[in-house]
């Protein structure tokens, strides 16, 4: 989902070129992946997964919990 959106925005900026007045398109496209990522990202699926991926973390990084 992430990827889809960063090439939706890609191709909102793509589409600037033929558009008398971009910059609300650029602000929009550049603003929308900080929305999604912060909102969606940190307080949805970070909870959710964040006892899966943690251990996986402290592994790779050699901080382990005595």
């Amino acid at each position: 989902m992430h990827y889809l959106l960063f090439i939706a925005c890609f191709m909102l900026i793509l589409l600037c070129i033929k558009i008398k007045y971009p910059f609300f398109i650029i602000v929009f496209a550049s603003t929308v992946p900080i929305l999604y990522h912060y909102w969606l990202e940190k307080t949805w699926l970070l909870p959710k997964y964040a006892n899966i991926y943690d251990p996986l973390w402290r592994a790779i990084h050699h901080m382990y919990i005595l």
